[in-house]
C-alpha cells in the first residue's frame, strides 16, 4: 500500500523554474479557493473570496488540490480525503477537470463539509537559505480555505537552514468544535491524549487522509531530491521531532513539558532520493505553551531512500512503483492449474535446499527435497527462491528473494525463469513450490506449514488466481521459524517499508507469501499468527505500559533512571529490562535526550536480565489486485514473549509478564491496487 506518485502527476514539469529564498517569509506559494459544486468531472469555485498566490492560480493546465478541510458535524468521516486533478477549463468559476471528483468524494455533502481547492506549483528546484521561513495564510474559519502548504519540484527541494513554519496555521483553536471534529481513530485514542494515542499506525493514515488539525497547519512536499539540513524543520521551527512522542509517552527519551502532540502539523513527504535525512526536521508536534488544539499530529514519508525506522515519529513507505514487483518475477497471480480447495489441511509447498547458484542467478543446485506438499517440484511450477540469513556475519541478502518458473530440470538442478544473485554458501537458500489455486477458502485455523529446520521449511506460499476468502479464517506460522535474526546488526534500519522486496524468517514465527488476484478478509481474519494485529485497548504492544512488565511494541515504557525494574520499552520491537527492545538478551539504553539510530534496536524480543528474549513476530509479504475489508487486526505480525510471558494482542510485539522477555514486531508488506 505504498504511496502513488501517479496520483499526483510524479513531480510535475518544473514550468516555474527555480525558486531560492534567502531571508524572510514567503506565504504566497498556492492559492486558494472554497469549493460550493462538485458535478461529474467539474467544480464551482468561489472567485469572489479566492487566496491568490504569486506563482499560479486557478486556469487551464493548472493542477489543484481538492480537500475535505473541515466539517460543522460531530463526525469526520471524509475529513482529509483529497484529490489532486488538472484543470483542462475554466469558465465562469466553473473549473473542469480531468478526473470525475464527484465520484471520488461520493458522499461529501458540500452543505455541511467544506472542501477547499489549493493549487498545486510546478518548481524546477527551490532552495530555503539559513533565515528563509515558508509558510501558508491561516484557514479562515468563514471562507474555509488556507492552513495548506503545497511544494512539488521537478528536481530538488533544498533545505540549507531554512525552515517550513505551520504554527497556528490550521484551524483556528476556538472553533474546533465547531470545525474539527474527532477522526475514528483519534476517538478510539482518545485524540486529547498523549498517552493514549494509536503512536506510528496514525501516521499512516496522512497517505491517503491528509488531516488539518485546529492548531498547526499542513504541508505536503513532492521532490525528486530532498536535501535535508539538521537546521531545519518542518513544521513547528522551535522545536524538532527528535526523540519525541515515540509510541508511549517516554518510550524513547522523555518528551519535552514544552510540546504536544495534539493539535500539531500534519506532514506529507515524497521523495525518490532523500539526503542528509534528520529526524530533528520532522517538527510536527505544537508547542504547549498556545492553546489546545485537536487532532494529532502526524507525518507520513514516500521514499526509495532507506530511513531508519522510527514509526513513531514518521511512517515510512516506498513510493509506488510496479517495477518492484516485476523485479520479484510476479508477473500474474498463477495459472489457478489446482483448482479450487476450502479449508484445506495439508501442506501446501515442497522445499529443497540450495548448495550452489550459477549461470548468473538461473541456475540452482538442490538436494535434500520433500515430497509432502501440494505442490510438487516440475516442470513449470511456480517456485519461490528464498534466501535466509546463516550467520549475523552477512546480512545484506537476507530474505532476498524472486518467484519464477522451472524452465529446465535435470536431476538435482533446476534453472528458473528468474535470477536471484546471492551467494550460497553465505546465506541458507531454499526453493519453494507454490501451488496456484483458482479459488482458495480458509476459514479455519491452518497450520500446516512445517518448521524452518535451518535449511528450508518455515513458509507458507502460495498464489491464487482469482480470490482468496479469508473471513474468519487464520494463516497460522506461530513457531514456524528458527532462522537468525534478521540483520541483529543492524535492526535500526529495518521498518516495513525496507521489506518490500525481502522476505526474511526469524527466531520466532515463520513467513507468509501470498499471491492473490482478490482478498477478502474481515475483523476475524488472521496472517501469521492468531492474535488481533490491532493489539487490546489501542495498544501497540502486548504488556502493560508502566510497571515491571517487559513490553514488546509500542506499549512499554521505559525505566528513567531504574536499571533492574524498569519494564522494557518497545519501539518496534521487544522490551528488556531498562529500556529500549533489545536484539536476544540486551535491554538497550533507558533513556535518550536526542534520537541515536544505533542504539534503537528493537525488533528482536529482549530480555529482562533473568530470562530468555522473546522471538520475533511473523514476517508478510502480500501481493494482490483487490483486497475486501481489509483490517489491521488480520495483519498478526507480533511474537510470543520469553519465559514466563503470553501470546500478545500485538501487531509490533508480544506480551511479557513479571520477569519476562516482550515479544518482537514482525514485519509485513502489503501491495494491493485496491483498498476497500
Amino acid at each position: 500500500m505504498a504511496f502513488n506518485l501517479d496520483d499526483i502527476y510524479l513531480y510535475g514539469n518544473g514550468e516555474m523554474g527555480d525558486l531560492e529564498i534567502s531571508e524572510g517569509a514567503v506565504q504566497n506559494l498556492n492559492s486558494y479557493a472554497r469549493v460550493l459544486k462538485i458535478e461529474g468531472n467539474t467544480i464551482t469555485l468561489d472567485i469572489e473570496n479566492l487566496i491568490e498566490g504569486d506563482y499560479n492560480t486557478f486556469r487551464a493546465g493548472t493542477d489543484i488540490f481538492i480537500h475535505v478541510s473541515a466539517t460543522n458535524r460531530t463526525t469526520g468521516e471524509h475529513l482529509g480525503k483529497y484529490l489532486i486533478a488538472k484543470i483542462t477549463l475554466v469558465n465562469d468559476g466553473v473549473a473542469t477537470l480531468d478526473k470525475n471528483a464527484e465520484e471520488f468524494f461520493s458522499g461529501v455533502n458540500l452543505d455541511y463539509e467544506y472542501v477547499q481547492a489549493v493549487t498545486v506549483p510546478n518548481f524546477d528546484c527551490v532552495r530555503l537559505h539559513k533565515g528563509a521561513v515558508v509558510t501558508c495564510p491561516p484557514f479562515d474559519p468563514y471562507k474555509f480555505i488556507g492552513g495548506i502548504l503545497i511544494i512539488r519540484c521537478w528536481l530538488d527541494l533544498v533545505f540549507d537552514g531554512g525552515n517550513i513554519d505551520l504554527t497556528d496555521c490550521g484551524i483556528p483553536y476556538n472553533r474546533k468544535n465547531s470545525l474539527r471534529p474527532l477522526t475514528t481513530q483519534e476517538t478510539a485514542a482518545n485524540g486529547e491524549s498523549d498517552f493514549a494515542k494509536l503512536s506510528g499506525q496514525e501516521n499512516f493514515i496522512t497517505a491517503d487522509r491528509f488531516l488539518l488539525n485546529a492548531g498547526d497547519g499542513a504541508c505536503m512536499i513532492i521532490a525528486k531530491n530532498l536535501v535535508c539540513n539538521d537546521e531545519s524543520r518542518i513544521g513547528n521551527p522551535n522545536t524538532h521531532g527528535a526523540a519525541y512522542c515515540r509510541g508511549h509517552q517516554t518510550s524513547v527519551g522523555v518528551k519535552p513539558s514544552n510540546i504536544t502532540n495534539i493539535g500539531g502539523s500534519s506532514i506529507l513527504l515524497a521523495a525518490d532520493k532523500i539526503v542528509n535525512f534528520t529526524p530533528k526536521i520532522i517538527a510536527k508536534y505544537r508547542s504547549s505553551d498556545k492553546p489546545e488544539g485537536r487532532g494529532l499530529a502526524r507525518c507520513y514519508i514516500a521514499s526509495n531512500t532507506v530511513l531508519p525506522a522510527d514509526e513513531g515519529l514518521y511512517s515510512f513507505d516506498i513510493l509506488s512503483n510496479p517495477a518492484r514487483v516485476r523485479n520479484l518475477g510476479v508477473e500474474d497471480f498463477g495459472n489457478g492449474s489446482f483448482g479450487d480447495f476450502t479449508n484445506p489441511n495439508f501442506q501446501f509447498n515442497n522445499y529443497a535446499k540450495v548448495t550452489a547458484i550459477s549461470q548468473n542467478g538461473y541456475r540452482f543446485n538442490f538436494t535434500d527435497k520433500t515430497l509432502n506438499g501440494l505442490a510438487p517440484l516440475r516442470l513449470n511450477a511456480l517456485i519461490l527462491a528464498l534466501a535466509t540469513q546463516k550467520t549475523d556475519k552477512y546480512t545484506k541478502d537476507a530474505g532476498a528473494c524472486v518467484v519464477g518458473r522451472v524452465v529446465r530440470l535435470q536431476g538435482g538442478s533446476v534453472v528458473l525463469d528468474k535470477p536471484l544473485n546471492v551467494d550460497a554458501e553465505k546465506y541458507n537458500v531454499q526453493l519453494i513450490t507454490l501451488p496456484e489455486f483458482d479459488n482458495l477458502t480458509i476459514s479455519n485455523n491452518f497450520t500446516a506449514t512445517p518448521k524452518f529446520d535451518g535449511d528450508k521449511g518455515g513458509v507458507c506460499a502460495f498464489a491464487v488466481a482469482d480470490t482468496l476468502n479469508i473471513e474468519g479464517g487464520k494463516i497460522n506460522v506461530e513457531g514456524k521459524g528458527g532462522a537468525v535474526p534478521y540483520g541483529r546488526a543492524g535492526l535500526n534500519f529495518i521498518g516495513n517499508a525496507q521489506i518490500n522486496n525481502k522476505l526474511p524468517i526469524g527466531e520466532g514465527n515463520g513467513s507468509v507469501f501470498i499471491l492473490a488476484k482478490n482478498i477478502v478478509m474481515n475483523e476475524n481474519s488472521r496472517i501469521g499468527a492468531t492474535y488481533s494485529g490491532a493489539g487490546e485497548g489501542g495498544k501497540f504492544g502486548g504488556s502493560n505500559p508502566t510497571g515491571t512488565n517487559a513490553g514488546g511494541g509500542y506499549s512499554g515504557a521505559p525505566a528513567e533512571s531504574d536499571d533492574t525494574n524498569g519494564a522494557g520499552g518497545g519501539f518496534l520491537g521487544g522490551g528488556g529490562s531498562c529500556g529500549l527492545g533489545g536484539s536476544g538478551f540486551s535491554a538497550g539504553t533507558s533513556s535518550l535526550g536526542e534520537f541515536d539510530a544505533s542504539k534503537i534496536v528493537g525488533g528482536y524480543g529482549g530480555s529482562n536480565g533473568k530470562n530468555n528474549g522473546g522471538k520475533a513476530g511473523s514476517h508478510l509479504m502480500i501481493i494482490a489486485d483487490t483486497i475486501t475489508g481489509f483490517t489491521q487486526a488480520a495483519i498478526s505480525t507480533g511474537g510470543a514473549g520469553a519465559k514466563g510471558a503470553q501470546n500478545g494482542a500485538a501487531s509490533f510485539g508480544g506480551g511479557g509478564n513479571v520477569d519476562s522477555g516482550g515479544g518482537a514486531g514482525g514485519f509485513a508488506f502489503i501491495y494491493v491496487n485496491h483498498l476497500t
